[in-house]
């Protein structure tokens, strides 16, 4: 895939419910969609209650999908920049004209979920989790993502 496009992935957490709106680069931050389900998970746990740290639910996935305790940084790194050429589109509850009206607005190639992987940047994964070579012996790089993300606010 040619750099200067957009990937435009679009998933489903629970039919009907698409997932949230996860702005950016988060395509090339994830290679597989289990952190994301995480993620959403916990921001749903917070709206239910009332214990959001963020403005709105869309925003606490994007910060939860961080390792980091830190809103500004995490909406830094997984949100939309002008140099976002990877994005993973969705909102929670959407209906299908929704999300086709999402879709419209965004100018690139649809891809499945299936090449996520494809697109991940492992630099930038080991960069933003810290991942550490001795985690990668015993575990994948999505279970020590999930970890990151599950455990933030213990």
């Amino acid at each position: 895939m040619d750099a200067q496009q957009t990937c435009t992935c679009v998933c489903a957490l629970h039919p009907p419910t698409a997932c949230a709106c996860l702005p950016a680069c988060v395509g090339a931050q994830l290679q597989d969609t289990f952190p994301l389900h995480v993620a959403a998970h916990k921001a749903l746990t917070a709206q239910a209650r009332g214990r959001l740290a963020t403005t709105s639910l869309h925003t606490e996935l994007v910060f939860n999908m961080s390792g980091s305790k830190h809103i500004a940084e995490s909406l830094r790194r997984f949100g939309i920049t002008d140099e976002t050429s990877l994005l993973l589109v969705g909102k929670f509850d959407a209906t299908d004209t929704q999300l086709a009206d999402i879709l419209q607005l965004v100018q690139g190639v649809q891809v499945p979920l299936s090449q996520l992987a494809s697109f991940a940047n492992q630099a930038l994964l080991q960069k933003y989790y810290k991942l550490a070579a001795e985690e990668m012996k015993v575990g994948n790089v999505t279970d020590c993502i999930v970890g990151r993300i599950a455990a933030r606010d213990c």
